[in-house]
């Protein structure tokens, strides 16, 4: 998948940038897998997620388009929201914190 998003222009950001994007990929709901829906989004790796784009052709055949986009993370319905915190929101109180100098107050 690498080389599909390579071919496609894609420029991927440096870990160390100040923007990140990062992605959640949920399970269908239970409503959802009792209907037999098609679940349309499968993450790949840590960074890649395809979504899979039901169509019909003119002669009314069924068809499916893979559209690959990379983000920064990626997180796979089975990582807990924990481990989501942890990795997305857990570095950045820690940096707000080294960044906070105690202040003097002065009576």
């Amino acid at each position: 998948l690498g080389d599909v998003y390579k071919r496609q222009g894609g420029v991927r950001s440096p870990s160390n940038s100040r923007i990140q994007v990062m992605v959640r990929k949920r399970p269908l709901n239970a409503g959802e897998a009792h209907e037999h829906n098609y679940d349309i989004v499968t993450a790949v790796d840590e960074n890649t997620v395809v979504v899979h784009e039901p169509k019909h052709t003119v002669d009314m055949k069924r068809n499916v388009s893979n559209h690959v986009f990379s983000f920064d993370n990626v997180f796979g319905e089975e990582v807990s929201n924990q481990q989501v915190y942890e990795a997305a929101v857990g570095p950045l109180a820690v940096s707000y914190t080294h960044l906070t100098l105690p202040t003097k107050r002065i009576v």
